[in-house]
This record gives C-alpha cells, structure tokens and sequence, in this order.
C-alpha cells in the first residue's frame, strides 16, 4: 500500500505481519527511477489476507481470515493497542475511512458485510448481501460502497441504502467497485 507520504510502501506478508518501505527516487523529470529501501518491521502477525489504510496514513486495518478477524494498528503509536473486530467467519475483506473512524469486512464464504467502530472495536451493523462481496469508503467518507451480485451505496453513519441497488454480473467476484 502506499503510503500518503509518498516516499514509503506499507507491505503485509502472510507469513512476515506488516513492514515498512521507503521509496525512493531518482534520476531527473524525463528518466525517473524508484527504488525501494531495506524493509523495517512494524507488526509481526501471520495470515494477513487484505490491508487497507486510512487516508491521513495512521490507521492500518487488515483481515485475518483463518482467524476470522479484522484488526486496526496505529501506525503513528506502536504502543497503542491492537483493536480486534471479531468475530466474522472467513473475513477476507477490510476497508477502512478515510478518517479511520470506521472498518467494513466482508467475507469470501458469507454474505455479510459488517461495519465496526475502529476505536472501540463494536459491532456498528451488519449489512446482508445477495453473495459474498467486496468493500470500499469513498475518498470523502461519505459512503460505503459494496458490491456483490450487485452494487449498493450505503450513507456513512446512518448506513442506509442510497437507492436501489444496482445488478452487477451474477459472479458476485467479478464485481469490483472503486472510487
């Protein structure tokens, strides 16, 4: 994930938990090279299926499917506790907003996307899809988008739909959403 700095990389591993890049760039205006720097540690936890980071580049939330959990670091304090938003069976999924208020999951064998607190971990709502689904915060944290077998816009705080829902291709995994 890049970070908002511009010049680091956040990389989760799987097996290594979450380190730190630095990016850096070279050359002049028409012949510009980035290389990336020794990896620093940061967070060390296995089974990192997804990431997501808040836009001001402090909150990190990952999904840990076989631990059926999403969690949220605070990058600018290490010391900080961990948050843990659990339980959804096989999260495989997160999204953060923006302003690292809230996490979405969503699950490869579920159709539920579910909405936490970041700070205090709470189960804000649970949202049911047609299939499973993906998730994403608009760039101004105004809305949830989901997509599965459909697409749907959800208002941010209030959580309700903004319309109807929109079909997608009956594949719910072929339907990606971005801003």
């Amino acid at each position: 994930i890049f970070h908002p700095d511009g010049c680091s990389l956040l990389v989760t591993d799987r097996s290594g938990g979450v380190s730190r890049r630095s990016l850096e760039r070279t050359g002049n205006p028409t012949s510009v090279r980035f290389h990336l720097g020794k990896s620093v540690p940061l967070y060390s936890i296995g089974n990192i299926h997804w990431a997501d980071l808040s836009r001001s580049g402090r909150y990190l939330a990952m999904a840990r499917e076989s631990e059926e959990e999403a969690l949220v670091l605070d990058l600018q304090d290490p010391s900080a506790k961990v948050v843990s938003l659990r339980p959804h069976p096989r999260v495989c999924r997160v999204a953060i907003s923006p302003d690292g208020r809230w996490v979405a999951t969503a699950a490869w064998a579920n159709s539920l996307v579910k909405v936490w607190d970041a700070r205090s971990g709470n189960l804000v709502r649970t949202l049911p899809m047609p299939g499973r689904a993906l998730v994403t915060f608009s760039p101004d944290g105004r809305w949830l988008a989901t997509s599965s077998s459909e697409y749907q816009l959800w208002e941010v705080g209030s959580w309700l739909p903004k319309g109807p829902a929109i079909p997608g291709h009956p594949v719910p995994e072929w339907n990606y959403t971005a801003f």
